[in-house]
């Protein structure tokens, strides 16, 4: 759910009429004309919360709740409340078009017929040009809350704050409140009317969200005051990928609603044949394998537009095939496929720029791919010469590898990850058309297969997981698919999700599914496109939402996302 307040709201007392989705609020206190015999009103409030996907919303939406505030604590509770309506998001149209968020919006509303004393305007719509803001004739319902007469309060409100996340306000410098909710959220009752108020922002949301005050500072007045908007929006996201023909990278921007993508400026120059690109956790900086000038490329990230300015670039063994960040941000590792070894690098913190440390690692034959686990304390590596996984310890203060032993993998591995659990490691095998699926050791990293190997599609080159850990993905580049399952959180066994394997274009290359866990994206290699999926949180099964070209670029072979924590 998300409020998008137009200007600075007032303070509440009495509500008038909400049209068409909201019920009706009368709250009015039955004050006397002569004062004796009259009752001091009530304030009457709202508040606004995430409607989950149900009977009241199919597709989700804003539950908006009223009462009076008979306790005149300025928060609506829930024995106050006493008529509830939603707001529900868009479904998706016999056409196929998307569904569209439901919006609030707030603004000032003067002395008048609506408020004797002035007070909030509360509009309501559904954004149906999709642009984030509720624009006049997206206005389906309206709701007034009116100013009071009663002890000073100070209300924020809070709008696109995430599930899940919270962050804090802090109030004429005092002690920092959580906010985890979006509506209404109370800082203080009972302050001195007269006396000026400054909200600031102490920390900003847990994970991927900035937030933006508005009204932030004014005069404590009767009633509750309003004035105070807190917006909180996704950090931008953004789509790299590696086109091995052109010998450059293409950036995109991912919309946060559909996932779609679109071209960020001209693509930018790359060593010979970029292989494969992995962005560090903080996603400041960005790393491309060259396998044909034997080298890594390093970038900055803009925060904003997601544009990459070089950094330089730093030599590998011979032909690198992959290239990953370990979980710390401070260490690199390239897979040298023709030298078979493991390139180890130290990242500045400041620039991005790599340093070598020591020299390359022995690998097996032919390594193909290199990651990193959760924990930062191993490292593996599929060698599809000698079709097995190479296991290293990692240096926490040096990154330097040692090596563990191997564990035995099908034909050609050519692909491997690790769970964000760390506790299974999961390797798709080009030859056997097959993932194998492996115990990690917490204690040694050594690794135990867990069960048979899983079919995929013909000739997997790619695998991947979900950020929650649920759904695996596999690019299938024979079988030009993308075949998807469910992981059982116990075991790491997986289960072939439901319509399995689901279609992708010419000679998919590699697969990934974006910080949020509702797209995937998959590289295809000989038509020269990107084909975006969105996930389905309960099934992980995929269905497609278009395809996009990699502008400029020619071959894409690897893909990437990124965004600000």
């Amino acid at each position: 759910m998300s409020f998008f307040p137009q200007n600075k709201p007032a303070v509440t007392w009495c509500a008038a009429s909400l049209a068409a989705v909201m019920l009706a609020l009368s709250a009015c206190g039955d004050g006397g004309s002569t004062g004796s015999n009259g009752t001091p009103g009530r304030s009457a409030l709202i508040a606004t919360s995430n409607e989950a996907t149900g009977a009241n919303c199919a597709s989700g939406g804003t539950r908006v709740q009223a009462g009076q505030d008979t306790n005149d604590d300025g928060i609506l509770q829930a024995a106050e409340v006493n008529n509830t309506t939603y707001v529900c998001a868009g479904i998706a149209g016999a056409a196929g078009s998307v569904g569209r968020s439901s919006l609030l919006a707030l603004s000032p509303e003067p002395l008048g017929t609506n408020c004797a004393g002035g007070g909030t305007r509360v509009q309501a719509g559904l954004d149906t040009n999709g642009n984030g803001t509720l624009d006049a004739a997206e206005v389906t319902a309206t709701q007034f809350v009116c100013n009071a007469v009663s002890s000073g309060s100070i209300l924020v409100a809070v709008g696109g704050l995430d599930a899940g996340r919270t962050m804090t306000l802090v109030l004429n410098g005092g002690a920092p409140v959580t906010v985890s909710t979006v509506g209404f959220t109370s800082l203080a009752s009972g302050l001195a009317t007269g006396t000026a108020y400054s909200v600031t922002i102490g920390t900003q949301p847990t994970s991927k969200q900035t937030c933006y005050l508005n009204g932030a500072t004014g005069t404590i007045v009767a009633g509750s005051v309003a004035s105070p908007v807190l917006n909180c929006t996704d950090n931008p996201k953004f789509a790299y990928v590696a086109n091995v023909k052109s010998n450059n990278i293409s950036v995109f921007s991912i919309n946060p609603a559909s996932g779609a993508l679109t071209v960020v400026g001209p693509a930018v120059a790359t060593g010979a044949g970029p292989f494969s690109v992995a962005v560090d956790p903080s996603s400041k900086f960005l790393y491309v394998a060259n396998a044909g000038s034997n080298s890594v490329s390093a970038y900055t990230i803009n925060p904003t537009t997601g544009a990459l300015t070089a950094v330089g670039t730093a030599l590998t063994g011979t032909q690198p095939f992959s290239i990953t960040v370990d979980p710390s941000g401070k260490f690199a590792y390239a897979a040298n496929y023709v030298s078979n070894n493991v390139s180890t690098y130290r990242i500045n913190a400041n620039t991005g720029e790599l340093t070598a440390v020591g020299a390359a690692v022995a690998a097996g034959t032919q390594p193909v791919s290199v990651t990193v686990e959760p924990n930062g304390k191993f490292a593996y590596v599929t060698n599809g010469g000698s079709n097995d996984i190479s296991a290293y310890s990692i240096n926490p203060t040096t990154g330097a590898l040692t090596a563990l032993g191997v564990a035995s993998a099908g034909i050609n591995p050519y692909s491997v990850t690790v769970d964000p659990g760390g506790k299974f490691v999961y390797a798709a095998s080009f030859f056997s058309d097959s993932v194998s699926v492996y115990n990690i050791n917490p204690t040694t990293g050594a690794l135990a297969a867990s069960g048979a190997s899983i079919a995929t599609g013909t000739g997997p080159r790619f695998v991947t997981l979900d950020p929650g850990g649920k759904f695996a993905y596999v690019a299938n580049q024979g079988g030009n698919s993308v075949s998807a399952y469910t992981i059982n959180p116990a075991t790491g066994a997986l289960t072939a999700v439901a319509g399995s394997p689901f279609a992708a274009g010419t000679l998919p290359r590699a697969v990934t599914v974006d910080a949020s866990g509702k797209f995937a994206y998959v590289a295809n290699e000989l038509s020269d496109n990107i084909s975006v999926y969105r996930i389905n949180r309960d099934s992980g099964a995929l269905t497609s939402v278009g395809t996009t070209f990699s502008e400029a670029g020619s071959a894409p072979f690897s893909i990437i996302t990124s965004q600000r924590p």
